[in-house]
């Protein structure tokens, strides 16, 4: 719960206006990608950033929705992100990031014993990207990025044992990617 607090308090920090900056965007995303534990997840972002004055770096946060669905199960998230992303380029940008985020498990419905009697709410984690922006005009801009999250809390326990029949956990981590496209509005 600490983590989420300090999630919390970065989120509204970043995006209250007393920062002075020279670019201000709000965004949203739509993504579709694969993780290591929960199949295919579509996702929705909504994103804001700024840029310091004459800086190649932007502050990122937002809201995040991802929804997982396998045969089995389907699971969902709210992510908040917090990081820094770097761009080359003017009118059509080159951007790497990353940052930290917090994951709060919203929804899950599955057979999966060991997920249902262990499962935490709660998950921190980190996240890169890479992707380009391409400038439409003055204040609409189209984004094109991947992105890689993994956390480093468990999601939950799986119970297994060995070949000579001794019982062991192991704690099961979220690693996903996806392919996101999205749209990015200048507020100033």
């Amino acid at each position: 719960m600490k983590y989420y607090l300090i999630f919390s308090i970065l989120f509204f920090v970043l995006t209250s206006n007393v920062t002075i900056s020279q670019k201000r965007e709000f965004g949203i995303n739509l993504g579709y990608g694969h993780s290591n534990e929960l199949d295919d997840f579509s996702k929705i972002d909504i994103l804001y950033s700024y840029t310091p004055t004459e800086a190649p770096f932007s502050f990122k946060t937002g809201f995040s929705y991802d929804y997982f669905k396998n045969t089995n199960s389907n699971f969902s998230f709210g992510r908040i992100p917090v990081g820094l992303d770097f761009s080359l380029g003017n009118k059509v940008q080159f951007i790497v990031g990353a940052g930290l985020n917090s994951s709060i498990l919203l929804n899950s419905n599955t057979d999966n014993q060991d997920f249902n009697a262990s499962k935490t709410f709660i998950q921190i984690g980190y996240y890169t990207n890479i992707g380009l922006c391409v400038s439409l005009n003055s204040k609409y801009s189209i984004l094109l990025q991947t992105q890689y999250h993994q956390d480093f809390t468990p999601l939950y326990f799986e119970n297994r044992n060995t070949s000579i029949g001794k019982d062991y956990s192991v704690d099961v981590k979220l690693k996903s990617y996806f392919l996101s496209l999205g749209i990015k509005y200048k507020l100033e």
